[in-house]
């Protein structure tokens, strides 16, 4: 997916240090995570919870917007073979209702995809680690699954400022590959 158009509402992002959001899409809910203004950290954010996709985009977009976004990095569904099935294609139209809706609100960010094959089952443990470590309870099962949803958001947008790190100090000058 290309960049979105500009906008005067925009700014130019060599002006200020644009965020990273990361988004876990499901049909019912969306887990969503930030990086903070250097790109090097995710943490959890929300979890859009609703049926209709036009309010998760909606409530997507008011984020973008007010976080400054100018990455979205969206979780791609991959089969284990490496393939993209039903669920990738899903995420697929879910990016293109996204960029029609920040285009129509006249801002502009990088869509980009990330293999999150197995971030639902490293979002698990890490929510199980720290809920021992805390000795907390969970809570009902609707609540756990949101939250995992939100760190699985965290899990894939960490995975995906890691990989850009890591390829910055390998392109940096005077570094031995």
């Amino acid at each position: 997916m290309d960049a979105l158009p500009s906008s005067a509402h925009h700014r130019d992002a060599s002006a200020t240090l644009r965020r990273t959001l990361g988004l876990d899409v499901g049909d019912y809910c969306t887990g969503v995570a930030l990086s903070e203004p250097m790109g090097l950290l995710a943490r959890s954010l929300v979890v859009i919870q609703s049926r209709r996709w036009a309010v998760q985009v909606a409530q997507i977009a008011d984020l973008v917007i007010h976080h400054e976004v100018g990455t979205i990095v969206l979780g791609y569904p991959l089969h284990m073979s490496g393939e993209a099935g039903e669920q990738a294609r899903r995420v697929d139209r879910f990016a293109d209702l996204l960029a029609e809706e920040l285009a129509r609100r006249g801002w502009s960010a990088e869509v980009a995809f990330w293999d999150e094959r197995f971030t639902t089952e490293i979002a698990e443990d890490i929510r199980r680690q720290n809920l021992s470590q805390r000795g907390a309870r969970s809570g009902g099962r609707a609540g756990r699954g949101a939250r995992v949803d939100a760190t699985a958001a965290a899990v894939i947008l960490q995975s995906y400022l890691d990989h850009l790190l890591s390829r910055r100090v390998s392109e940096a000058p005077g570094q031995s590959v």
